[in-house]
């Protein structure tokens, strides 16, 4: 049963990187962001991965679903794919963005996060320290 349960999550996941895989080069990440209903984490390094045994399940389907499509989506379709995953069970997971300066340039990584007490990675593997996290600029205060 449980093998069966993890090939559904399988199947849903690859559906999700199908679908994404255009929608990623078409539209702006904000865009994306808020029709999945996935925020953007204000304070990402969280190093720690979820406890969460769904979290563990939904980053397992992701990653092999990943593994079998001929093109390998890479870490921002798969932790869009997971936070679809996560919000249709009910959860508001954060997307977690990281950049690294190296000498053939910047290099980029894209992870799924989960705030609380069962908070931590869900999708995108632990954060490497070596990554700036991204955080949005604060916006101007409306004048009166």
């Amino acid at each position: 049963m449980k093998r069966l349960r993890h090939r559904v999550r399988v199947l849903e996941a690859m559906a999700y990187l199908l679908i994404l895989g255009p929608l990623v080069r078409l539209f702006p990440i904000a865009v994306l962001m808020r029709w999945i209903g996935v925020g953007l984490d204000p304070h990402p390094p969280i190093t720690g991965l979820s406890p969460l045994p769904l979290a563990r399940a939904t980053d397992a389907a992701v990653t092999a679903a990943a593994r079998w499509l001929p093109w390998h989506p890479v870490c921002l379709p798969q932790a869009l794919a997971a936070g679809m995953m996560m919000r249709r069970r009910g959860f508001s997971p954060l997307l977690g963005f990281g950049v690294q300066r190296q000498p053939e340039g910047l290099v980029a990584h894209a992870w799924l996060t989960l705030k609380g007490p069962m908070g931590g990675i869900i999708c995108g593997g632990r954060m490497d320290p070596a990554l700036t996290p991204f955080r949005p600029a604060p916006t101007p205060e409306k004048q009166s």
